[in-house]
């Protein structure tokens, strides 16, 4: 590839724009260095993905240089689907809800079960057809038997368009929209009268290009894990800038000044599985790939980040790929040079590019024309499903006789070699996405090897986030804190002189950050740093010329940290100290708070008499109970502490007896435990009586768990918070047991 030029925009002190000028080829890493490394050549239109810790800022940005009105969201044209549309359809027919919800709940799975039995199937890609629902759903034909006034409404309005939304991240960067194309408006945003998705690509015909401004959250957690480092290292310096905070990220890990093949970074996470906040690397099955593949340069990141996607594990590409790395010499080329192209890849076609290169070496075909040969073969357009079939048929017999031409391969290698690309490409990846996606997963990789602790804290911070949260998904605080004690540390209790601002380390134990509790703001915090250490118990109430000493930390903030325990450093709490209990100090503090607030505020000053008196008060108060503390936690904090059921000799019983929590579990024979949030007796539509629980493990995220061979009457219901042990399946529907097989550890 020739760059013909590298142009820098800047925007402002630590922003600026790179424009790349290239000849024909598009797809390339981004280096402002003339020697950099480059991905193979696309010269067609491409999508440009750009990952932002910002995004709006991003926008804004580019907004503010190429004019607001020259860039534009990207519109997504949604149709109108099989179930929603029945639904639309029966509203009118004044059918009920009930009635029509009966069938709906069930055309699609029945279609999908049939649809999975084809060898590849992608469900990223799968949308419910007509047909298929006719062939594959009995619910499907018996509703159209049922009405059949529906059957001819639903095919005519069947994928037509229902609605115009926009783009999660595309935009297009134009001149001149109002003059050069009909604009939609939607509230202040402009919109493109064309869309780009999976229901139809039009951008590329109309000659626009779609830019995905996209906003990735471990940007985001470099950047804070990078300020934490420099802390450290700089502990005078007062403010740490972004221009500090990208130099020392150039300087450390960019991929122009890091090789990216440290072999204790790839130890150290791939090879002994430490994924905490590993970007790509969250689910459980990938990770034990990993353990198998035990990856050595960033090519291999990129890899198993491309096989692990349901297309490809639909085919058991997975498996293929690690029995061909075991074994090397047993792969089977179907000709001497595929080796060239797939011999990185354990034989196995995984990137889209291979394709490209397969074209070139065997067919001759020039590589600035091998890219619409691309394209044919991974058209997502579901509009130009049929029509880009239709290609391929053709491609094939043009492939053998190209083949046949340029390197006198014959023609049933070329078909079975044709075939072979067919079966895996259309599940291939891009490589240069993986790849830059794959260094990102390596730098995430190179923090946690040698920043721990820097690296820990802020990806459980930022899981505490709105950002770090998403709607219907596990809670990924619990599961952040959860990944942390799996690699070593301790999670301890907020503390009044400890917490700051963010989760931090101190001798090895995680101390919660006071962002991450409710009642307890930057105003509290901010009061709480100026005025400690709290030494005693006069320290957190009174100045010490005996006037009232807080404003900001108020009842409130003090009831949370009290209720979280939040007052261990101070030693005011436990046999032969000033409380017995933490109900003892909070019945002080803040239900008799408001007393010593006026005996500080008489003249004579009687607040020293009046907290000797409620402390006496205090002394009868039994402990709160753990049902309350469990809800204090809970609610205060966001999580369970499960060191208040899972004592410390249960944990160590459970080590080093091989004990699992719930979310390790891996087989219906492995023994693991959880605990009972809540548990009630219940019946399935035939009457057959079983306990249906809701259960947690050790990253707090609830289960739903069908527990059958219950006998009401004989058999006790579960009672919550019990600490229990069992062994469970896993199924499409979710968790379920057998009452027989389930043991109350304690309760």
């Amino acid at each position: 590839m020739k760059i013909k030029s590298i142009n820098k925009r800047i925007l402002d002190q630590s922003i600026q724009l790179i424009d790349i000028g290239v000849e024909q080829d598009h797809t390339f890493f981004v280096s402002d260095k003339l020697d950099g490394t480059y991905v193979l050549t696309h010269n067609s239109f491409p999508d440009i993905d750009s990952d932002f810790g910002d995004r709006e800022k991003a926008v804004k940005l580019i907004g503010d240089y190429f004019g607001t009105e020259n860039v534009i969201s990207v519109s997504n044209f949604n149709q109108l689907q099989l179930r929603s549309l029945i639904k639309d359809v029966s509203r009118f027919a004044g059918l009920s809800f009930d009635e029509v919800n009966k069938y709906t709940g069930k055309i699609e799975n029945e279609a999908l079960a049939e649809a999975k039995k084809t060898p590849g199937f992608d469900r990223a890609g799968w949308v419910l057809t007509y047909e298929e629902a006719e062939n594959n759903s009995a619910s499907f034909r018996e509703l159209m038997e049922k009405y059949p006034e529906f059957e001819k409404t639903v095919k005519v309005l069947f994928k037509q368009m229902r609605n115009v939304s926009r783009h999660a991240g595309g935009v297009i960067i134009t001149s001149n929209p109002r003059d050069n194309m009909p604009i939609i408006k939607s509230g202040d945003v402009l919109q493109t009268p064309w869309p780009e998705g999976l229901n139809a690509r039009h951008l590329e015909d109309f000659g626009l290009l779609k830019f995905d401004i996209l906003g990735l959250g471990t940007l985001r957690m470099f950047e804070e894990c990078i300020r934490k480092i420099l802390r450290k290292t700089m502990p005078n310096r007062k403010y740490i800038t972004f221009d500090m905070i990208k130099k020392w990220f150039d300087d450390n890990l960019h991929p122009d000044n890091n090789a990216l093949d440290d072999m204790k970074v790839y130890k150290n996470v791939y090879w002994d599985s430490r994924y905490a906040g590993i970007f790509q690397f969250v689910q459980q099955n990938v990770q034990k790939f990993m353990a198998e593949m035990k990856p050595n340069n960033v090519t291999d990141i990129a890899i198993a980040t491309s096989i692990f996607r349901p297309g490809p594990l639909g085919i058991g590409a997975d498996k293929l790929y690690l029995n061909n790395r075991k074994n090397p010499k047993k792969i089977a080329y179907k000709h001497p040079l595929l080796e060239e192209v797939l011999a990185d890849t354990s034989g196995l076609i995984v990137f889209q590019e291979q394709l490209q290169l397969i074209y070139h070496k065997l067919a001759g075909v020039p590589l600035e024309d091998t890219d619409a040969v691309r394209k044919a073969f991974t058209k997502k357009d579901l509009s130009n499903k049929d029509k880009a079939a239709k290609e391929r048929e053709a491609m094939r017999e043009d492939f053998a006789d190209r083949c046949l031409a340029t390197n006198n391969i014959a023609k049933e290698i070329s078909y079975s070699i044709f075939d072979e690309m067919e079966k895996f490409v259309a599940y291939s990846f891009n490589k240069s996405h993986a790849v830059a996606y794959a260094i990102t997963s390596y730098q995430c990789a190179w923090f946690l090897t040698y920043y721990p602790e820097e690296w820990i804290t802020t990806y459980i911070d930022y899981c505490a986030t709105e950002k770090g949260r998403q709607a219907g998904k596990e809670d990924p605080k619990a599961i952040a804190l959860s990944e942390a004690k799996a690699l070593g540390f301790t999670i301890g209790k907020p503390d009044v002189n400890l917490s700051e601002k963010e989760y931090t380390i101190r001798d090895g134990k995680l101390i919660p950050s006071f962002a991450s509790l409710k009642h307890v703001g930057m105003t509290v915090l901010s009061e709480i740093n100026e005025c400690r250490p709290y030494n005693t118990l006069e320290d957190l109430l009174f100045n010490p010329n005996d006037t009232w000493r807080h404003s900001k930390f108020n009842k409130r903030a003090l009831s949370t940290l009290i209720k979280l325990e939040a007052f261990e450093s101070m030693g005011l709490v436990g046999e032969d100290k000033t409380f017995k209990n933490y109900r003892q100090l909070h019945h002080v503090l803040v239900d008799k708070g408001d007393d010593l607030k006026r005996a500080v505020n008489k003249k004579k000053k009687t607040h020293k008499e009046e907290l000797v008196r409620i402390i006496a008060e205090a002394q009868e108060l039994p402990d709160w109970d753990l049902k309350d503390k469990i809800e204090f936690s809970r609610a205060l904090s966001g999580t369970v502490d499960i060191d208040l059921i899972v004592t410390p000799e249960i944990a160590e019983y459970f080590r080093t007896s091989g004990i699992t929590s719930i979310d390790d579990w891996q087989d219906d024979e492995q023994w693991v435990w959880c605990i009972v949030k809540n548990a009630r007796e219940a019946k399935t539509k035939t009457g057959k009586a079983y306990m249906r629980m809701k259960i947690y493990g050790a990253s707090c995220t609830d289960m739903e768990v069908f527990v059958w061979n219950f006998k009401p009457g004989k058999d006790k219901v579960i009672p919550e918070n019990s600490l229990i042990l069992g062994r469970f399946k896993k199924s499409d529907f979710g968790l379920s047991s057998f009452f027989g097989t389930l043991e109350i550890i304690s309760k």
